[in-house]
């Protein structure tokens, strides 16, 4: 339910790697309008597969996801290992996440889109601040009680 409600209604496309259980979270969630296509480079370097749906073979890669990951053990040091922030403790570190990625999403501008992320997939119509971020959450929160 979590992959449904946190893309739009339009149809897209994603890449992952080869690790079986994205592709049964996506064909739980919404398989109705995803595209999946994964590549595989432990066993077979290079190798490229379509999963489900129609995705653009020549655009399956694991680059995006791996410069996220990369951006977030520089922003969050929770995610670091050797450290003393390093956490094992589940909530802060949701928390922690769960912050990061708005805050990518929702508030970084991107140099080559010149928008966020939230803004070029029709998410967002403007850049978020991180207190628009926090408040947002709060109300949320606070709907849900």
């Amino acid at each position: 339910m979590k992959v449904r409600s946190a893309t739009s209604e339009k149809r897209f496309w994603i890449s992952t790697g080869g690790f079986g259980a994205y592709e049964f979270a996506l064909e739980r969630e919404p398989s109705d309008r995803v595209s999946c296509g994964w590549i595989v480079k432990v066993n077979d370097p290079g190798r490229v597969e379509a999963v489900f749906g129609d995705p653009d073979a020549s655009k399956i890669a694991t680059t995006y996801v791996e410069q996220f990951n990369d951006t977030v053990r520089q922003w969050c040091k929770r995610m670091t290992r050797n450290t003393d922030t390093f956490l094992k403790n589940c909530e802060p570190l949701e928390a922690a996440l769960a912050l990061e990625s708005a805050h990518f999403n929702f508030c970084r501008r991107h140099g080559t889109l010149k928008a966020t992320l939230a803004m070029a997939a029709g998410l967002a119509d403007h850049l978020w601040t991180v207190e628009g971020v926090l408040e947002n959450a709060y109300l949320r929160r606070a709907g849900a009680s």
